[in-house]
């Protein structure tokens, strides 16, 4: 296991000092807007699952489920495309320092949760959604909601804190 982690940081460092990493990481420019598009992709993607996390839990229940997942589940996907490619450029400009920070290790493991979470309702719940629509849902659905709603803020409270750790 520790020529796994090895190996993992010598990837890592070698990331941090080529090219690339060096033109992110001494640009006045890029690293910024990487920064300022990962806060993007973060309300992108955010912002959506709340809303379908809350309309799970019971509340605007006069819009329907199925549309309402419809028009944000795009959105949140985008968040999180934009949220991988900005946090990789983000990365890639101090990866040895993120890679062994306690926070940051927290958060990839979060978002993991996160997304295994989206992928367990989108197997065993999300096929009922029409039942729901006049009706409460049922507690699995409403569990996953909960744990998704937790999660995600989590996210964010973990990606915010990685500067102090």
């Amino acid at each position: 296991m520790e020529s796994l982690g090895t190996a993992l940081m010598d990837l890592f460092m070698a990331l941090e000092q080529s090219a690339f990493g060096f033109t992110i990481r001494s640009s006045a420019l890029l690293y910024p807007l990487a920064n300022v598009a990962h806060i993007l992709g973060a309300i992108l993607l955010v912002g959506p699952i709340m809303m379908l996390d809350l309309r799970l839990l019971g509340l605007s229940r006069r819009i329907p489920l199925r549309l309402m997942a419809q028009h944000l589940l795009p959105w949140a996907i985008f968040g999180l495309l934009i949220m991988l490619v900005s946090g990789f450029l983000l990365f890639t400009a101090e990866a040895t320092a993120y890679a062994v920070n306690p926070v940051f290790q927290l958060k990839i493991a979060l978002i993991v949760a996160g997304v295994l979470n989206a992928v367990i309702f989108e197997l065993l719940a999300r096929r009922n959604w029409r039942d729901w629509e006049n009706y409460t849902v049922p507690l699995f659905p409403r569990l996953l909601a909960l744990l998704s709603l937790v999660n995600w803020l989590l996210v964010a409270v973990a990606g915010r804190l990685i500067a102090y750790f």
